[in-house]
């Protein structure tokens, strides 16, 4: 019996050499950015932006901090009419005529005035029937002349001129509020006060930001290049030329803006 090579053959049979097929695969290799790579837009940055805004505020808080410094002075004055009925006060068994004025201006305490070295003057003007002038005046070079009314409150010696020379004159203060006491029988016409008050919380940092602007920014500077951001530590190296050109020119353009107010 011969054997039908069609049934020998139990599947499919492959001849030759099998050989692996392989393919390279393509990988994307990610080239790390080099940290000293110069990049314009930050040494701009440095050079021109953060150096002209740097200026201006400079310029602004310096021009600001002068304000404030002369917000601190202050006057205000009070005129008495012709039908004031003055009170009256006890002093060392005496009635004295007083005139009470409540002024628009910071409270006062006389004590901090000396200990800083403030100045403050008060004074009050009469006018007799004959038009002759008189005036009281009390500044912090009298304030140790003191006397107690009867009724235990500190009075200050005003120095007198004029109509009122030869009479005695007392001040009391409380915050804002001034009890001139005479023995003359003249009218007062007008009380006056004027000073140099202490400056504010607010007021004292402004004038320390001009100072401290710059040292920001060196620190700023050296930061740049210590975190190995030369790009940007080269550009405000730079601006320290430009700064000052733009502190000036700031000066300029808000003394402009402002001149209403200087």
């Amino acid at each position: 019996m011969v054997d039908d090579p069609k049934s020998s053959n139990s599947g499919n049979v492959f001849t030759g050499n099998v050989g692996s097929i392989s393919g390279s695969s393509s990988s994307f290799s990610i080239t790390p950015e080099d940290p000293n790579r110069f990049i314009w837009s930050q040494f701009l940055i440095g050079l021109l932006l953060i150096p002209i805004f740097a200026g201006f505020i400079m310029a602004l808080t310096t021009i600001l901090s002068e304000d404030a410094q002369n917000d601190t002075y202050y006057e205000d004055g009070h005129y008495f009419s012709d039908n004031y009925d003055p009170g009256t006060v006890l002093i060392s068994g005496e009635e004295y005529n007083t005139w009470e004025v409540v002024f628009d201006i910071p409270n006062i305490d006389i004590y901090e005035i000396d200990d800083n070295d403030y100045w403050f003057d008060t004074s009050i003007n009469s006018y007799d029937s004959s038009d002759n002038w008189g005036n009281c005046y009390f500044n912090m070079d009298l304030m140790f002349t003191q006397i107690e009314s009867d009724d235990g409150e500190l009075w200050y010696s005003m120095k007198c001129q004029g109509s009122l020379a030869n009479t005695n004159t007392y001040l009391h203060i409380s915050s804002q509020n001034f009890i001139y006491a005479t023995d003359s029988e003249e009218q007062i016409s007008g009380a006056y006060v004027y000073g140099d008050s202490d400056m504010s919380l607010d007021s004292i940092l402004l004038s320390f930001l001009p100072i401290l602007i710059p040292i920001f920014y060196l620190l700023i500077m050296i930061l740049s290049f210590v975190k190995k951001n030369n790009s940007l530590g080269f550009g405000l190296l730079g601006g320290i030329i430009v700064a000052p050109v733009s502190f000036c020119f700031s000066i300029i353009l808000l003394a402009f803006l402002f001149f209403d107010s200087w």
